[in-house]
């Protein structure tokens, strides 16, 4: 899968170009993002996201619970990475993350989650 021919790519990236970036927030003053951070972060995801798909296949998730429990142990991976202080590893757990919220959604919008 090409992520930048992949719908959901093309969707997001036009959003996020329109829109005038916020440079004050509760009082921090923020850098905006750049186009090009906004292109890598979307191709790390669809190449993580067709990682995960060739590893454990097309199955959906089968509950909620099952969804909330995947996202539970990424979200505590996640906090261990920024304990380690190793950006590397942080990025690699941030990406687990929305993977996993990604294809919990996909298996709601599916239809076949198992209540």
């Amino acid at each position: 899968m090409n992520w930048q021919n992949h719908m959901f790519a093309k969707h997001a990236s036009a959003r996020i170009r329109r829109f005038e970036p916020c440079t004050l927030r509760h009082n921090i003053m923020r850098q905006h993002i750049s186009p090009e951070a906004t292109e890598a972060a979307g191709k790390a995801f669809f190449e993580k996201l067709e990682f995960r798909l060739r590893e454990k296949g097309m199955g959906t998730s089968a509950s909620r619970h099952e969804i909330l429990g995947v996202l539970t142990e990424e979200f505590k991976e996640l906090t261990d990475a920024v304990q380690s202080n190793v950006i590397e590893d942080f990025e690699a757990e941030l990406l687990d993350l929305m993977v996993g919220a990604y294809w919990g959604l996909a298996s709601i919008k599916n239809g076949t989650l198992d209540w």
